[in-house]
């Protein structure tokens, strides 16, 4: 297929004039650690409460009040700006605080300001913009237009440059230990359709990493844990990102070691509470992840200890918490973000979290075993039926069958294999393994991707047990040799996770989706991951998605990488059999290529093969969204059509599926 031919862009010059006056530049002390028991591990909060969504919440409403304050006295942009960041710095002593103007409008909400900047801000608490206008006839009651205010406190090590203007009505800082100017080049309007370059001043900003407030470690505990025995838990101490948490009994051990600093819940192997996709969807998975600068890895304590993820900064009823789903605090027992509590935001008892969970007392003649994968532990493969997977003997080679579990020979250990993907090793040292014709049987490790297996959710406390996306572990006939074959729905291929000491493991949704305890979505065979009959977007990383053109638009009309949320930009896939679906937007027409001209648009449904779309996974819950082994839905420019282009990987060719 021909590379699509695209229009040059026509590139405008201009020289943007820099005057570089001095932000405030006041170094805070930190203020000191308080011991704390069931808060943040945050000093106390004037007002009420000592945990950090207090704080933050209270810093907005100030904000507002400010705002709300310099509108109504149609005060200049330099009050504004240096009084919220002396106001912040005091309320937030431990941080450092940049406020800094990025956009202008005239009357006409036309911007005719842009401050090009670039941000590399580390240990975000938090991270907003705010609207406020501006009177140049200070006579008249309606604004001239407004300026936008970004609002960073943060606590990392971190760089902030500025190629605007530098004026002290357009920024002000708290905390930066250097800086540094400059004459160089850049984009102005970068990210635009229309960007120019421009030559002048660019003002380098270094911040150091502060104290902010003291960290807390420990483990946590939720109140609805009889006797704070049950705590938040790394599924099998895993690392493999995507590994989910779970609930287990207290045990002191690592997967239950968190450490906290206000904005960041650590585990410690290194990794971070992460919301999956930043997705604010009740049952959506927590997991761990590489701790990154995102706002999905951004949790705040409530009073009540509630573990928040900010949603709307603006409406805090929209926040979602870590939940332990429905209070069960079972071993393997789910946890999820869920809406938090109530309208008062008084969370619900299984989102509060307690620092401690005290371990249950344990027979030393007979002691208790908390099981999790990986940790070492034994465990039954255990199916409806009520029978096991079971070696026949200790030799290589030989079969696994369904039979009567309970004895030695049908424990099982799990150990995580990278990936998300898991070795299970018999009582007698040998591996499950996939065999040449597509059978299970023991066989020494070898690290073979026939021996890597990963647990896949499909809800009430069962996984399918997957060598790929499209083979389970399938029971055919009690006694018999288990197969691996084609994943589908049944109990013949849902297995239990068994505690050889009593309880049920649940690792969490696998294929790179999790499964919604509240709403399990079964998978259906190859594909599983892929979310049908359910309104979505396909977004990109720049936050555009696949949309129409307007919410009128007709057959034949283009979809443009543009935005979301209105109508024509939600989707429903349904499966058309194989690997291949059907794409439907909100307007009741089907995502096409034009086989003319290669890009993509809207037509009736004629079950054509331009209308037939595969779904490649890239981890990460990313996908490419493929016509053929060749030819990818690409974004060229935001808001202009979007092309059917040769694969070649980068962000424009990778989506995610956001449920709406």
């Amino acid at each position: 297929m021909k590379t699509l031919s695209r229009l040059k862009r026509a590139f405008a010059c201009g020289v943007t004039a820099v005057a570089l006056v001095g932000g405030l530049t006041s170094q805070a002390q930190a203020a000191p650690a308080a011991p704390v028991d069931k808060t943040c591990g945050t000093p106390a909060v004037p007002g009420g409460g000592n945990c950090m969504t207090s704080l933050i919440t209270s810093a907005f409403d100030m904000i507002k009040l400010m705002r709300g304050a310099a509108n109504a006295n149609k005060l200049d942009n330099a009050e504004f700006t240096q009084s919220t960041a002396t106001k912040l710095s005091q309320k937030f002593p431990g941080f450092n605080v940049l406020v800094f103007k990025t956009v202008g409008t005239d009357l006409y909400d036309t911007e005719w300001f842009t401050n090009e900047h670039k941000a590399d801000m580390k240990g975000v608490l938090f991270d907003t913009t705010y609207k406020l206008n501006h009177f140049m006839d200070k006579d008249k009651k309606e604004p001239s237009g407004y300026d936008k205010f970004r609002i960073w406190v943060f606590q990392g090590e971190s760089t902030f440059r500025n190629r605007g203007d530098g004026g002290y009505m357009n920024w002000a800082f708290v905390g930066n230990d250097g800086d540094s100017v400059k004459k160089e080049p850049w984009t102005c309007r970068s990210g635009t359709a229309r960007p120019y370059k421009c030559d002048g001043d660019v003002r380098t900003l270094h911040f150091p990493a502060r104290s902010g407030y003291g960290a807390r470690t420990g483990s946590l505990t939720p109140d609805s844990a009889p006797g704070n025995h049950a705590c938040l838990d790394v599924s099998g101490n895993g690392s493999a990102n995507g590994t989910p948490v779970q609930m287990w009994e207290c045990n002191g051990g690592d997967a239950q070691r968190w450490t906290y600093n206000g904005y960041k819940l650590r585990a410690a192997n290194g990794k971070c509470l992460d919301l999956a996709d930043n997705r604010a969807a009740n049952g959506n998975k927590l997991q761990i992840w590489d701790c990154l600068e995102i706002p999905g890895q951004r949790w705040h304590m409530s009073p009540s200890g509630g573990l928040r993820h900010l949603t709307d900064l603006d409406d805090r009823s929209k926040d979602v918490c870590v939940d332990d789903y429905s209070g069960r605090t079972a071993n393997g027992s789910s946890v999820v973000a869920w809406a938090c509590g109530s309208d008062s935001n008084r969370d619900a008892p299984n989102q509060n979290w307690a620092w401690g969970g005290t371990p249950p007392t344990t027979n030393p003649t007979n002691p208790t075993n908390p099981t999790t994968p990986g940790n070492g532990a034994d465990v039954y493969l255990k199916l409806d039926n009520g029978l096991g997977a079971l070696p026949v003997s200790g030799s290589a080679g030989a079969s696994v069958v369904p039979g009567i579990r309970g004895g030695n020979e049908s424990k099982w250990k799990l150990t995580p294999a990278g990936g998300g993907r898991y070795r299970i090793t018999s009582s007698y040292g040998l591996d499950l393994t996939e065999s040449s014709g597509y059978m299970a049987e023991l066989q020494p490790w070898s690290n073979s991707s026939k021996q890597k297996w990963e647990l896949f959710g499909v809800g009430n406390g069962r996984v399918q047990i997957r060598i790929s996306d499209d083979d389970c572990l399938a029971h055919d006939s009690d006694f018999k040799q288990l197969g691996v074959w084609t994943c589908k729905r049944g109990w013949q291929q849902e297995w239990v996770l068994e505690s050889t000491s009593g309880g049920v493991i649940t690792p969490g949704g696998g294929g790179g989706t999790p499964v919604d305890p509240k709403d399990p979505k079964p998978p259906t065979g190859g594909g599983a991951s892929i979310p049908t009959e359910r309104p979505l977007f396909l977004k990109l990383s720049n936050g555009l998605g696949a949309t129409a053109p307007n919410e009128t638009a007709s057959w034949g009309a283009p979809i443009l990488g543009g935005l979301l949320g209105y109508k024509g930009s939600t989707w429903t896939v349904k499966r058309l059999g194989g690997d291949r679906y059907r794409i439907v937007n909100d307007l009741g027409y089907n995502l096409t290529e034009n086989p003319d001209t290669y890009v993509a648009e809207q037509q009736a449904w004629g079950d054509t093969s331009n209308q037939k779309w595969q779904f490649v996974s890239l981890g990460n819950g990313k996908y490419r969204i493929q016509i053929d082994d060749d030819n990818c839905l690409t974004h060229d420019s935001d808001h202009k059509q979007l092309g059917v282009w040769t694969c070649e990987g980068g962000w424009k060719q990778e989506w995610s599926l956001q449920l709406h």
